[in-house]
């Protein structure tokens, strides 16, 4: 009777193990995907898949200030895997090595010359430089026509038409 007894507490004993590594691995497991999750419309780096291989990918810029489309400058190439040409188009050419290589704030800052900031655009600042008759102004972006909430971060995909606007 005390050895059934004793092998009914070490069966309680594995059992509330098991219970306890179960909860364990259950709240781990949520954490994970609720931190892993990303609700603000910002492309998580994680997300990215780029592929591991070499790209020869083209997206589409347009700027429009204050209702002006602006041309995109030709600029020397400054770096193979990000650049433009005459055809003004994006232009991702080789191995990938991370997200931040071909990133939207990147390409403007670096690769083109422009300024591009969280709240400005070729020297125009959101609520500063007024081109609606002294009301706010505002700095959107859209990826193929939905806007998009972090752009400086926004990595670059093939065939991706991208519209900056300050109006």
């Amino acid at each position: 009777m005390v050895q059934y007894i004793e092998s009914g507490k070490k069966k309680q004993e594995k059992s509330n193990k098991l219970i306890y590594a179960l909860i364990i691995g259950a709240v781990v497991l949520i954490g994970a995907l609720a931190y892993g999750s990303d609700n603000s419309g910002k492309q998580s780096l994680a997300d990215a898949d780029l592929p591991s291989g070499e790209v020869h990918w083209h997206a589409t810029l347009s700027i429009n200030l204050c209702g002006q489309e602006q041309p995109l400058p030709v600029t020397p190439i400054k770096s193979h895997l990000l650049h433009t040409h005459e055809d003004r188009l994006i232009h991702v050419e080789g191995v990938i090595p991370d997200p931040e290589s071909i990133m939207l704030g990147r390409y403007m800052n670096y690769a083109l010359g422009l300024e591009l900031t969280n709240t400005s655009v070729m020297g125009y600042r959101n609520e500063i430089e007024s081109c609606n008759d002294g009301k706010d102004n505002t700095l959107a972006v859209l990826v193929d026509g939905t806007p998009i909430q972090d752009h400086m971060n926004h990595v670059i995909r093939d065939g991706q038409k991208i519209r900056i606007l300050y109006e």
